[in-house]
């Protein structure tokens, strides 16, 4: 067979690029669900009144970033 750069790159790309990218992003989503429940874990313990106030505060918080970025 007579591969040209372009299709070894294209090869290269599947075989290596393609499962990687899947590997990390499948670990950024670990991540990301880990830190979640940990959160939901701290606030189990907070009251009925404590839980609301720390809800507005994420509110208002992300409120102010997306002001921030706009």
């Amino acid at each position: 067979m007579d591969y040209d750069d372009y299709q070894i790159a294209l090869l290269f790309s599947v075989l290596v690029l393609v499962p990687l990218a899947s590997w990390k992003i499948t670990g950024m989503v670990k991540k990301l669900q880990k830190m979640s429940n940990r959160l939901n874990e701290e606030n189990e313990g907070l009251t009925p009144k404590q839980k609301e106030f720390v809800e507005f505060l994420e509110k208002a918080s992300n409120q102010t970033k997306e002001k921030n970025d706009g």
